[in-house]
């Protein structure tokens, strides 16, 4: 005579599959927030890195032109040599920056005013965040070199 566990097919029964199924879906309540929150601050720190490093290159632009793009002439100049006046003297072959470090963690182009309206004897250089409004919080704030030392002469 048989016994009734040798006739039941190996695997999980339904209530096993339930647990498991909840606990996974009380895992995910709890870190999908945090998650979802270290990813936005992600974003920020990376535009504010970009922005540090397209300043940087902006100073070494300075150093060739004997001064700062125009606002015609935009961050386009650190990608390829500008075609109207003034022009640096030296211009490297691949340029001060690549094309794709002109564009933000939330793929649109970093903006640049010159003469700054924050620094009106140098440059703005800003994003307007996950929103791509002015103003904002959060993800959506601006962020721009206002955050850091500006480049005043």
């Amino acid at each position: 005579m048989k016994t009734a566990s040798r006739d039941r097919a190996p695997g999980f029964t339904l209530l096993e599959i339930m647990v498991v199924v909840l606990i996974i879906g009380m895992l995910m309540t709890v870190l999908v927030p945090r998650l979802i929150g270290s990813f936005i601050r992600v974003k920020s720190e990376i535009a504010r890195m970009g922005i540090r490093q397209l300043g940087q290159s902006l100073e070494l632009y300075k150093l060739d032109a004997g001064n700062y793009p125009t606002g015609e002439q935009g961050l386009v100049a650190l990608v390829r040599a500008p075609s109207s006046e003034p022009r640096p003297k030296y211009y490297p072959e691949d340029g001060y920056v690549a094309p794709e470090a002109l564009i933000d963690p939330w793929k649109a182009p970093y903006n640049y005013d010159r003469p700054g309206r924050l620094h009106p004897r140098t440059y703005d250089l800003y994003t307007y965040g996950g929103d791509g409004q002015p103003g904002g919080d959060g993800e959506n704030a601006d962020i721009g070199n206002w955050e850091s030392p500006a480049a005043e002469p």
